[in-house]
């Protein structure tokens, strides 16, 4: 029997028009969304901020002869007159930095001329406002590149009046550092009551030249700085300490980020470094004795590969500080397709037998255990691919208890560009022809790309896009320094870009009155007048929230030296605690919120907690068990196998099992093997140290490679057997050493292969 369909072309088109009509029905009577962006831009001529970082490229000085050209500025944030307003100022790197003085109502006065803050040089980076002279005014510390090409600036130091004017004192002071500078920070590291300073700097090495870690001794004119203040002992300079306190200034670093926290909570500020390229990054712990260990590996597993802005701050509320970096990883898939990303593992293991740590290209987000270890929870939190990513801002924008994050983006062309990468390493010479340098560089792509805005979700994540969700950040650009500040007084914070090639972004909160907040402000003590490195906790009935008095901020920019607290529904009053850096307590049980409150040193009182209290994480050698077991990674690389995998499965690690595997109330220890290295079986004496015991049974596979381990009663005769999962990519399919092994104990400790 003839079947007869029905014609699908006809069908389709009818059922197509009547949807289309339906569609257009609907869509004529649903309401426009008119719901407000929370943040509203404010242009230029609204706001009489009318600054913008232009750059005019020459054959001198562009982005092949400097690697850091289109860097751009940054923007730092706080109240140089006193006046209860936070003004800012804005650095270029070849048009006139600009100081605005804030009026009120979001209008703006450019008083740079009359302010006397003319800088010298044609090359700023970054910029913070800091009290450095203890007269309770804020100064400027201003960052240049310097002495190269036609860069020919020196850092500089502008001296508040207490008049709206401003003096140049750098070499006065002894920080008028000529180098290439990305910014500075001022905390009190020795604890003596005045702000010393660090100066991140950036080298110009080829970064694709790889030196052993061990270069990070050599110090050099233009590798980080730390200077030590004199104003506690009566004068006003400071102090090069770099190589009594153990700061690495080598040509190894890349210093793109700077950030200054208690990150081991002992009282003692501790220093966290972002670099580019192949170094690490560097966690300087303080050791309270006027020196610092570089520490990283002890407490982070790894980094981002191309370490560019940070921030330290506590996301999710547990009173620890978590750490982020920046990176360029793509969240476009175009574009990351087109752009240069993980290294060969060829290089990769030249750069780990160099001794540098594993490193990815994206952003990192590690999440503090409390403990002293930091874990990576970036793809987790749905933040790890933000572009070519700059100042990462966390604030509270809509004061709902949990902070957000404000990551800048863009850069001006993509010198990362694989077509241009690929053409340079199949011509090495190109590069010398001046006209078909000029060329290249103009067929370098240009991609403006919206600015990321997440709204923290709690438990680490963030929901994310990089339209920004209706925050209002929408608009493309080539953005780099930021910061936020509660620009109106209206209990929100506000933000500031500043961009490439296009006007700075002014954007007022429009949060509304629905959540809590409390802004907080210091008079600090003597020599540290704005209370830098005070530590506030606010309680409420349901949370706790913490913040740390830091100002360097994200990337070559700065916030003003106070905190601000979202408190979502709370009505108040609140509890609130502030840590002096001193270590003195100022407790306030009822506090009320909607407000902005100054803190006071001088009501402070003395800590009962001594001031050498240390966060520590006991270290037993191995040595004390006489437990000599190394194992011994194979080198077998998956990638040649099955090039599609998106990681290497052959280098797991050792596999390690604890339990009492004889009945004697002591814990033994199983340690796996990589490849064609026995597991080994290590039992506990009653003096604490360990024996290992001859275990043939381990042997007979020993080609299998242990991955997990696990003490377990597999058959109910209430002992402990063995279970070890094999794993690896290098033998073939099918093979036994590729199957998990279940070893049966007889109640004394001695294992047999149960197939």
């Amino acid at each position: 029997m003839e079947q007869k369909f029905p014609n699908f072309r006809k069908g389709i088109k009818a059922n197509w028009l009547k949807v289309t009509a339906l569609g257009l029905l609907i869509f004529s009577c649903t309401p426009e969304d008119k719901t407000p962006a929370l943040f509203q831009r404010i242009d230029a001529q609204a706001s009489g901020i009318d600054f913008e970082n232009t750059l005019d490229e020459t054959d001198d000085f562009n982005i092949i002869e400097y690697l850091y050209y289109y860097n751009g500025g940054g923007v730092a944030a706080g109240d140089i007159n006193n006046d209860g307003l936070i003004d800012l100022y804005f650095t270029a790197n070849q048009e006139p930095n600009k100081l605005y003085l804030n009026k009120g109502g979001f209008k703006f006065e450019d008083i740079t001329d009359k302010s006397g803050i003319q800088e010298e040089g044609t090359w700023s980076t970054g910029a913070v406002m800091a009290d450095v002279n203890g007269d309770g005014y804020l100064d400027i510390y201003l960052c240049q590149v310097g002495d190269y090409k036609e860069a020919k600036g020196r850092n500089q130091l502008f001296i508040n009046n207490q008049d709206g004017t401003f003096t140049e004192k750098a070499k006065e002071y002894g920080l008028d550092f000529v180098g290439f500078s990305t910014q500075a920070a001022f905390f009190d590291y020795d604890n003596d009551g005045d702000l010393d300073m660090y100066l991140l700097n950036h080298s110009i090495k080829n970064p694709e030249v790889f030196l052993p870690i061990t270069e990070r001794s050599e110090n050099t004119p233009g590798g980080d700085k730390i200077y030590q203040s004199q104003l506690a002992q009566g004068e006003q300079k400071f102090i090069d300490v770099t190589e009594e306190t153990g700061i690495y200034s080598s040509t190894l670093g890349f210093g793109l980020g700077l950030a200054i926290s208690d990150i081991n909570k002992d009282g003692w500020q501790d220093i966290y470094v972002s670099n580019d390229f192949t170094e690490n990054d560097y966690l300087y712990i303080n050791q309270q004795d006027g020196t610092f260990k570089e520490q990283l590996e002890s407490h982070i597993q790894h980094t981002s590969r191309f370490s560019m802005g940070n921030f330290v701050a506590d996301i999710n509320n547990d009173s620890e500080v978590d750490i982020f970096t920046t990176d360029m990883l793509p969240g476009d898939p175009e574009i990351w397709k087109k752009s240069v990303g993980e290294d060969k593992i060829e290089v990769y293991r030249i750069k780990e037998q160099f001794g540098y740590g594993p490193q990815y290209v994206r952003n990192t987000m590690q999440m503090n255990l409390g403990n002293g270890m930091f874990s990576d929870i970036s793809l987790f939190s749905d933040n790890f691919a933000t572009d070519w990513s700059w100042s990462p801002l966390i604030f509270d924008m809509d004061n709902d208890g949990l902070q957000d994050m404000h990551i800048t983006n863009g850069i001006y062309k993509r010198p990362n560009d694989l077509d241009f990468v690929n053409y340079m390493n199949s011509n090495p010479g190109a590069m010398e022809d001046e006209d078909l340098e000029k060329a290249r560089i103009n067929s370098l792509p240009t991609l403006k790309i919206p600015n990321y805005a997440g709204l923290n979700q709690g438990g680490g994540q963030f929901k994310g896009s990089i339209e920004g969700m209706k925050l209002g950040f929408e608009e493309p650009s080539y953005s780099n320094g930021s910061t936020y500040a509660d620009l109106d007084n209206d209990g929100d914070l506000d933000l500031v870009i500043n961009n490439l090639e296009q006007e700075v972004f002014l954007y007022e909160n429009q949060s509304g009155k629905e959540n809590a907040y409390l802004n907080v402000r210091f008079k600090g003590s003597e020599f540290n007048t704005f209370g830098i490195g005070a530590k506030v906790y606010v309680t409420s009935y349901e949370s706790t929230f913490f913040r740390e008095n830091q100002n360097s901020r994200g990337f070559q920019s700065a916030t003003a030296p106070e905190v601000h607290f979202g408190l979502g529904k709370t009505a108040g009053p609140v509890g609130l605690r502030v840590v002096w850096p001193d270590g003195k307590i100022q407790n306030i049980e009822e506090q009320a919120v909607n407000q902005t409150i100054v803190l006071d040193y001088a009501n402070a009182e003395a800590s009962q907690i001594p001031s050498n209290l240390r966060l520590t994480i006991p270290h037993i050698s191995v040595a004390e068990w006489n437990v000599d077991f190394k194992h011994r990674e194979d080198e077998f690389n998956d990638h040649l196998r099955e090039y599609l995998l998106p990681r290497k499965y052959s280098h797991e690690g050792p596999a390690m099992a604890v339990g009492d595997v004889n009945g004697d109330g002591l814990d033994d220890i199983y340690f796996g093997g990589a490849k064609d290295q026995p597991g080994e079986l290590w039992i506990q004496e009653n003096n604490g140290k360990f024996k290992r015991q001859i275990a043939r049974v381990f042997e007979q596979l020993q080609r299998a490679e242990d991955i997990e381990a696990r003490f377990f009663d597999a058959d109910g005769d209430s002992d402990l057997d063995l279970y070890i999962a094999s794993g690896g990519n290098e033998q073939a399919a099918g093979m036994l050493f590729n199957y998990d092994r279940l070893y049966l104990n007889d109640g004394k400790g001695n294992f047999s292969f149960s197939p």
